[in-house]
């Protein structure tokens, strides 16, 4: 019954609200420098990180890679003595 009625009171709407009600046409403003502003922030993004990596790093700095190998158990630091094994 729901559906017989909503179609009927669809049914007797006028036009003149149907225009009213329709949403103004805009026209969708168009932004060419958009496109080559981010094609420049991606060119600049690229060139940083390709000249960040061609700089030499420094040589003096100690990295996790430099120390000798390490435990950490019951909050204290235990060093690992590996022997060393050379080739005869």
């Amino acid at each position: 019954m729901k559906n017989e009625r909503l179609m009927y009171s669809i049914g007797n709407v006028e036009d003149k609200f149907i225009i009213e009600a329709k949403p103004d046409a805009t026209r969708r403003v168009k932004r060419p420098w958009a496109m080559w502003v981010s094609a420049a922030a991606c060119l600049i993004l690229v060139l940083s990180f390709g000249i960040f990596m061609l700089i030499p790093q420094d040589e003096g700095t100690i990295t996790p890679a430099d120390l000798p190998p390490m435990v950490f158990v019951n909050d204290r630091w235990f060093l690992l003595m590996i022997p060393y094994i050379g080739i005869q």
